[in-house]
């Protein structure tokens, strides 16, 4: 904080303000009933405070609370005990409540801080480093009033520390809005992915010169290894039932099928081999298809998958597309059963999906 613009002082915290005081250790007989909230450091959020989670005290406790701490709305509650120390808000509430001691009220002086930049600045990291810098204890670390008081902070004019306020709640906003349409892009990416392979889909059917099925172009349909698998590396891979997902298999999601199994060669994988998920507590995640692809090691597969190993006649990157496809989706979905929080598909069903 040296080198400070032209116009700006360095002032402590204790002379910048009117009030810096906390609550009071106390423990509520009854945590949902009472006159007055009872706020403690479970409800200051970085946004605000969270009243979803309110405990209360009666009006003899929160008179003994409130003569010590006097809250008033525009004062900053600040978190100075325990994990989340270090966040501070701006009080919203124009109503008497009680603090805890974890929670700091500091009350700028008007005539040399606005309240809306003293918050900023105390949720700054540098700020953040600087006070707990000062922290005490060892299994509950936290700063005292004192810490607190003596701090120094740089001190703009006024009219300037309005100016930063307004530029960092502009620049606040449009971060927020960003981070809300980033949120969309797998939703959007997912919804032009399906139309793609819609579009493949019925290009194939226009192109197509006959209609057959999974079964007639495959010469094996086949369940998985039934014996549970362990995490002892020294086992033979075996992949978990999630490592297939739509036009994907991911080979490193394993676990060890036990060495004291023999493993049949029939089980083995090999590339070009399609997977699907045979059982899952999803139903959009059952008759799932992948690929497998870029095999390295030996690996087999569990009886919660079914393997399908295509003829000659057929290219499995094709086939692939084809089972992903929001129709292929639409043929499967009444063929899934559901039994005790499961639903699977069976080979017989899946042979019949039209290709």
């Amino acid at each position: 904080m040296s080198d400070l613009p032209l116009g700006w002082a360095k002032a402590s915290l204790g002379d910048s303000c009117l009030l810096i005081t906390d609550g009071t250790h106390h423990s509520p007989k009854n945590d949902s009933e009472g006159e007055f909230r009872y706020i403690t450091a479970k409800n200051i959020k970085l946004y605000g405070l969270d009243l979803t989670n309110v405990t209360y005290v009666d009006a003899d406790t929160h008179a003994q609370i409130y003569r010590r701490c006097p809250p008033k709305k525009g004062d900053i509650l600040y978190i100075k005990d325990g994990a989340t120390t270090g966040i501070a808000v701006i009080n919203p509430l124009d109503e008497p409540f009680s603090l805890l001691s974890s929670v700091a009220l500091i009350r700028p002086e008007p005539q040399l801080l606005f309240e809306k930049f003293l918050c900023h600045l105390l949720n700054s990291p540098e700020m953040f480093q600087q006070m707990t810098g000062d922290m005490t204890g060892s299994a509950i670390r936290r700063l005292t009033l004192t810490t607190i008081t003596r701090q120094t902070i740089p001190l703009p004019p006024l009219p300037e520390q309005r100016r930063i306020v307004v530029k960092i709640d502009s620049l606040s906003g449009k971060s927020k809005r960003a981070r809300a349409q980033l949120d969309h892009i797998p939703r959007l990416v997912e919804k032009y992915k399906q139309a793609i392979l819609m579009a493949a889909y019925t290009d194939a059917q226009r192109h197509s010169g006959r209609l057959s099925t999974l079964g007639s172009i495959s010469i094996e349909v086949r369940n998985g290894l039934s014996k549970k698998p362990s995490d002892d590396p020294s086992g033979f891979p075996i992949l978990r039932i999630s490592a297939v997902r739509s036009l994907s298999v991911f080979l490193q999601d394993v676990r060890y099928y036990p060495t004291t199994e023999t493993v049949p060669e029939t089980a083995l994988l090999r590339n070009g081999d399609l997977l699907f998920t045979r059982y899952n507590g999803n139903p959009d995640f059952t008759a799932m298809c992948g690929m497998v692809r870029g095999l390295t090691r030996d690996t087999v597969y569990p009886d919660k998958l079914i393997r399908v190993r295509l003829s000659e006649a057929a290219d499995p990157r094709f086939v692939e597309i084809i089972c992903a496809a929001p129709q292929s989706r639409d043929w499967l979905s009444p063929h899934i059963k559901t039994a005790a929080g499961q639903h699977g598909i069976s080979g017989t069903d899946l042979k019949l999906l039209p290709i």
